[in-house]
């Protein structure tokens, strides 16, 4: 607890007594009994009699922020900094408490005195101590930072001369501000200094006289010093003012010169000084006053600027109107109406070609402008049925589309019919109309149309009929097969697609298209394979035969003559499915196996080539030669490479695609026609066919890191080929498909 002492004297009786003074009244040892309002007055007193150690103990009794306030001033009066600080911390005030830290440092008494009276905000008592002390300068910064300028200056002037241009133009931007213009430009000009190194505060304040002398009527001055300097900002500034003073051909010169070009746009088109306007419009971007120009230009007779104008601020229907009716020019208005996406734009061209008879173009702006009713009827009235198609594309109603059907039915457009009742849905009219088309290049768009028809009929009854006339039952002409091969895709018929493929590549291989035919077995065998169907081992068969003659070409050409005659002898083998180059081929396969060492190939081969039926068809330069072989006969051979079968691992020659071991069909690499190994696995990134690793890279060459697969024919990059370690599962679809 707090002691206190009471005061003694004598008494009559010689004994001492005890007396408590007023000033003390509340001052006793024990205040933890004392009511809030004896508390306040125990402060008081404490506080009156500099006891501030027992003031902080009854203050935080008290426990409210006036008392801790009331301390913090006491203490601040009183010097005592860092009990002032103890105060501003439990007021949790971390600002002043920064403030009052820094004074710490101080040890000039006066200098502190001073800096603490500015904090209790006691500013004439403040100058005074900070006059005394050893920073006089302080009391000067005192008032500049109290925006007391008549003051700043007084003390400036004994102080610190230096800085009363400075201390002006603070002055003056005060004076600026609220008004007062004229004492404003007076201390602006008693700022500049006209000393180089000051040249900043010099532009500042002659940027200030610019304006003030704007503001007083010196329109001359003012302008004439605000261009001298330059300033954008001044510039702005300037012609903001004149603006306000309705002087707007002078405030659009300055926003000129500032840049400011929508300001300045916008100025000349108020001031009618069209050329200004339109030299400066490029720079802008504001769509109002592109609009606003365009207004005007158009009201002054200048369609074209304005025209111009009113594209760029995308008010397209008022461009169109007057390159239709003012400028004649009908195609810069219809280049227009795509970008405006505006019915009115539409409808404005479409009026514009019915008065020039140009029905077809009005009919699709009349579409685009949502008169499709009106358009239908001009269509018909004019036959442009076919522009009005069109035009509706596939966006048309159903009874839009029957409409343009029945009109294609009277007049006897059969194709044109059936694609708009296919368009209503009308799927069974759609085919009894295809079906009608003649003629061989309409007729193949019409079955075209029609397997389209039914396969989004879904219609059982409907195909039937649309098979029957593709195989010729309807009227005894069959048709071309690849459109039957079409329909069985269309309807995932996928095992009817297959064997009709397989007719279709016989028959080109039959005409000598091999490459059609190899690539129309490749499409069958991809598709089958998509959709989780097994290919039949036929078509692979198929397949394997043509691509095998198709790369023995490419090992002709790499001078492989032993490769090329292998794969040569597996189309001699099958000579019967070359109809068209039987001699050609078994020539071929006689001349790349002797030059390949496999002279008894070659006699047996040629063997069959004398025979009457194809000796007379032999190549005569190569007649000779074979003739030769029969009569002196070399029967030596080179022994055939065996490799591993990828699926017992038995020997199996290497051009031999069944194991005669474990019975398996062996898939064959594309590349070389030989059939796979497990160690030397790759596929075609691109179709997925097998080829060895060894081959395919090799088959690259030294070429820019690329090739086209031989296969699907796609272009391949080196990096994409990667070699399989474990191709089982590869193995396993293949046995699967095959």
């Amino acid at each position: 607890g707090t002691s206190f002492s009471p005061c003694c004297v004598h008494t009559l009786t010689v004994q001492i007594a005890k007396v408590r003074l007023d000033s003390h009244s509340n001052l006793i040892p024990d205040i933890s009994g004392l009511t809030p309002e004896q508390l306040k007055k125990a402060l008081e007193q404490s506080i009156s009699l500099h006891r501030l150690r027992d003031a902080w103990e009854i203050a935080c009794m008290i426990r409210q922020p006036f008392a801790f306030q009331r301390l913090a001033n006491v203490g601040m009066n009183l010097l005592e900094i860092e009990f002032a600080i103890r105060c501003h911390r439990e007021l949790k005030d971390s600002a002043f408490v920064q403030s009052l830290e820094e004074l710490l440092k101080v040890e000039d008494c006066n200098l502190l005195s001073g800096l603490v009276l500015v904090l209790l905000n006691e500013p004439d008592r403040a100058e005074q101590m900070l006059l005394k002390s050893v920073q006089p300068l302080e009391a000067l910064q005192l008032r500049r930072d109290l925006l007391q300028w008549e003051q700043a200056l007084q003390l400036a002037k004994n102080l610190a001369p230096e800085e009363i241009p400075l201390i002006s133009k603070e002055y003056a931007q005060d004076l600026e501000t609220s008004g007062d213009y004229g004492n404003a430009m007076y201390h602006y000009e008693r700022g500049v200094t006209k000393k180089p190194e000051l040249r900043e505060h010099d532009d500042a304040c002659r940027s200030g006289i610019a304006r003030t002398a704007m503001r007083l009527g010196e329109m001359k001055k003012g302008t004439a010093l605000a261009l001298e300097l330059g300033h954008p900002s001044l510039l702005k500034e300037c012609a903001a003012i004149l603006d306000g003073l309705k002087l707007y051909s002078d405030a659009a010169t300055l926003y000129e010169k500032a840049e400011s070009w929508e300001k300045a746009v916008a100025l000349y088109l108020k001031t009618k000084m069209w050329q200004k306007a339109t030299d400066l419009l490029d720079k802008c971007s504001s769509a109002k006053l592109q609009l606003q120009y365009a207004k005007a230009m158009e009201a002054n007779g200048q369609y074209k600027l304005a025209a111009g104008a009113y594209v760029q601020c995308k008010e397209f229907v008022s461009a169109i109107k007057l390159y239709l009716d003012k400028l004649k020019n009908p195609e810069a208005a219809v280049n227009l109406v795509s970008q405006a996406e505006s019915p009115e734009a539409a409808r404005l061209v479409a009026n514009f070609f019915l008065g020039m008879n140009d029905y077809g173009t009005a009919i699709q702006f009349l579409i685009a402008s949502k008169c499709t009713e009106r358009a239908f009827e001009l269509a018909k009235q004019h036959h442009q049925m076919e522009e009005f198609a069109d035009a509706i594309g596939d966006e048309g109603t159903q009874e839009e589309y029957v409409g343009i059907a029945k009109y294609f039915d009277s007049q006897r457009d059969f194709l044109q019919s059936g694609k708009f009742w296919t368009l209503a849905e009308e799927y069974r009219k759609a085919v009894a109309q295809y079906l009608k088309v003649t003629g061989d290049d309409n007729q193949a768009t019409a079955v075209e149309g029609a397997i389209a028809a039914v396969t989004r009929s879904k219609d059982d009854a409907l195909v039937q009929t649309v098979v029957d006339f593709l195989i010729g039952d309807s009227d005894g002409e069959p048709k071309d097969a690849k459109h039957l091969f079409r329909l069985y895709i269309c309807l995932k018929h996928y095992r009817q697609a297959a064997r009709t493929a397989t007719i279709i590549a016989r028959e080109d291989q039959n005409s000598g298209n091999y490459r059609v035919a190899h690539d129309m077995l490749f499409r069958m065998i991809t598709e089958l394979k998509t959709n989780g169907i097994d290919p039949p081992g036929e078509l692979f068969d198929e397949l394997c035969l043509l691509h095998s003659y198709i790369i023995a070409k490419q090992h002709v050409k790499r001078a492989d003559h032993t490769h090329a005659s292998r794969l040569l002898q597996r189309a001699a083998a099958n000579i019967s499915k070359f109809p068209m180059h039987t001699v050609p081929i078994l020539t071929s396969t006689v001349v790349e196996a002797h030059r390949g060492g496999r002279r008894l190939t070659a006699f047996n081969i040629a063997k069959g080539l004398m025979k009457p039926e194809y000796r007379s068809k032999i190549d005569a330069k190569y007649k000779d030669k074979i003739e030769r072989m029969i009569r002196r006969p070399d029967k030596t051979e080179i022994e055939e490479p065996t490799s591993p079968c990828p699926y017992c691992d038995a020997e199996v020659e290497i051009m031999c695609l069944h194991c005669p071991e474990c019975k398996s069909v062996l898939p064959f690499c594309i590349i070389s026609g030989q059939h796979m190994e497990k160690g030397d696995w790759s596929e075609c990134p691109s179709c997925c066919f097998p080829a060895l690793y060894s081959k395919f890279t090799a088959f690259f060459g030294d070429g820019n890191g690329t090739a086209l697969c031989p296969m699907c024919s796609e272009d391949i990059p080196l990096d994409g080929v990667v070699h399989v370690t474990d191709p089982t599962e590869n193995l396993g679809e293949f046995r699967m498909s095959s």
